[in-house]
């Protein structure tokens, strides 16, 4: 594996994978050109373009969702809020896994997604 730190935009957060990494999942479908990889409350989603690179669901569950992508040229993450947006996040070629960041909530005893 590259000695490649994490990245982060806000709260979603890429880290790299080695080449030999299991990339199978369902395909995340594209919308517009694009691939969410963080779905934003408010419609401020964290996109990349579907055509550099292919996107996977590892696993989804209530407040987790994992997905794995194999990004073929770089590119960048882009968060679509046209004010206070988070500045883009440039992925080299490769294979990167991409959480969401979790908070706990001690009064209702759950975990979930950080909101945006």
């Amino acid at each position: 594996m590259e000695n490649r730190t994490y990245l982060a935009q806000g709260e979603v957060n890429f880290y790299p994978l080695p080449a030999d990494a299991d990339m199978t999942g369902a395909a995340l479908a594209a919308e517009g050109g694009r691939l969410i990889v963080g779905h934003s409350e408010t419609g401020h989603n964290h996109v990349i373009d579907a055509d550099r690179v292919t996107a996977v669901v590892v696993s989804e569950s209530e407040g987790l969702r994992i997905l794995r992508l194999i990004v073929k040229e770089p590119t960048n993450v882009e968060h679509l809020r046209p004010f206070d947006t988070h500045a883009p996040v440039s992925l080299a070629p490769g294979n990167w896994e991409v959480r969401i960041s979790r908070e706990y909530d001690p009064y209702a005893e759950l975990s979930r997604q950080v909101a945006d």
